[in-house]
């Protein structure tokens, strides 16, 4: 049988186990900041450009539409209308949802 020596501090494993989940608990909460920060869209976040090409008349309207941007989380949202057949533009429009997420590389063309 072991001798415990009398001058011996006994651990404590319970103890050690809390200070460990603190630990772990700090090391995902900063990562989960630090990379929610790196995500979140910045200020001079701009808004897409028209890309200058020619437009059939009868699809213009779907064109120079004015879209309302939003911040909704990382990214900007909008709705846009689009015909459901493009050969036939007059004829029934849907709205798409578009979300648009800013580069995470520090590109501005992704």
């Amino acid at each position: 049988m072991t001798q415990i020596p009398p001058n011996a501090t006994p651990t404590r494993p319970g103890r050690t186990m809390v200070v460990l989940a603190i630990v772990v608990a700090l090391i995902i909460a900063g990562l989960g900041y630090f990379g929610w920060r790196a995500l979140k869209p910045d200020d001079d976040f701009s808004k897409p450009k028209p890309t200058g090409e020619k437009v059939d008349d009868s699809l213009a309207k779907f064109y120079d539409q004015s879209l309302s941007w939003r911040e909704c989380g990382r990214a900007r949202c909008t709705r846009v209308e689009v015909p459901v057949d493009y050969d036939k533009p007059d004829g029934e429009t849907l709205k798409l949802s578009v979300r648009l997420y800013p580069a995470t590389d520090g590109s501005p063309e992704r």
